[in-house]
C-alpha cells in the first residue's frame, strides 16, 4: 500500500520533533560545558598494547605509553588547558617536560599479571623483567616506580586501557650512553621494549622517522615479537 507523501511527512514530523525539542531542552537545563580537544593521533602512535598467553590462559597484559617529545608536548598542552596557564607559563612547563628526555627514555606502563606473578614489576623477584633494545644493544631500566595514581592527563591518554585490574608504573632508562651520546638519534629506525620471564618473552616496537617522530603501528608486526622461549 502506498503511503501518501503528506501522511509520511506528518509521521516523520511527529516522531522527530519531540526528540529534537527534548535534546535542546536537556542541553539548556543541563549545561554540557565546552569540550577540550587534543590530537589523539599523536598519543595513539606512541601507545603499544601486548597480550601474552599460555595456550588459552592469559599470562600478562601490558600497555605502554612512550613519553616521547611529542607526547610530553601533548601532555603540557592538556595540562595548560586544564589549569588555565598563560602562554609564558605554558612554554616554561613544556620546556621542563622536554628537558626530562635529555636524561631519560621513559614509559608509563599499565600491567595486569596472572596469579603466578604476585610480585610487582619493581620487586627484585618479579616474575617479569623489563629491558630496552636499541640498535641491537640492551639497556636495563634505571628505575621502575609503582604509581599510586596517574595524572588525569595521562589517564585521558590511556582511555579505556586504564582499569582497576592494572597497576601503573613509570619505567625509566638512561637516554645517553657512557660517552654522553644519545641512544636514540637520526639513524635509529625502531626501539623495542621487552618483557621476559624464565620461559617466555614478548616485546613492543616503536618505528621512528629520521626526524625522530613515532610512525603508526605496522599491523604485520603486531605478533612477531611474542614467542615461547621453549620452542
Amino acid at each position: 500500500m502506498k503511503i501518501p507523501n503528506g501522511l509520511a511527512a506528518l509521521v516523520l514530523f511527529t516522531l522527530f520533533l519531540p526528540g529534537c525539542r527534548y535534546i535542546n531542552w536537556a542541553k539548556e537545563q543541563l549545561p554540557q560545558g565546552r569540550k577540550l580537544t587534543y590530537d589523539s593521533n599523536i598519543v595513539r602512535r606512541n601507545i603499544r598494547s601486548l597480550h601474552i598467553y599460555d595456550q588459552f590462559d592469559t599470562l600478562a597484559h601490558f600497555d605502554a605509553l612512550w613519553l616521547s617529545d611529542e607526547v610530553r608536548c601533548m601532555y603540557a598542552q592538556v595540562y595548560a588547558q586544564k589549569h588555565g596557564l598563560c602562554d609564558e607559563r605554558y612554554e616554561e612547563f613544556e620546556r621542563r617536560q622536554l628537558e626530562e628526555n635529555n636524561y631519560y627514555i621513559s614509559f608509563y606502563l599499565l600491567a595486569a599479571i596472572s596469579d603466578d606473578g604476585k610480585t610487582a614489576l619493581n620487586d627484585k623477584n618479579s616474575v617479569w623483567s623489563i629491558y630496552l633494545e636499541i640498535d641491537g644493544c640492551v639497556y636495563q631500566p634505571v628505575e621502575i616506580k609503582l604509581i599510586d595514581e596517574l595524572a588525569p592527563e595521562y589517564q585521558l591518554f590511556f582511555g579505556i586501557r586504564l582499569t582497576n585490574f592494572k597497576k601503573s608504573y613509570l619505567v625509566k632508562f638512561d637516554a645517553r650512553d657512557i660517552d654522553g651520546e644519545f641512544l636514540i638519534d637520526s639513524t635509529t629506525k625502531y626501539i623495542d621494549l621487552w618483557f621476559k620471564k624464565v620461559d617466555r618473552q614478548a616485546g613492543m616496537r616503536w618505528y621512528l622517522s629520521p626526524e625522530g617522530w613515532v610512525l603508526p603501528v605496522r599491523k604485520k608486526d603486531c605478533d612477531i615479537l611474542s614467542y615461547d622461549l621453549r620452542t
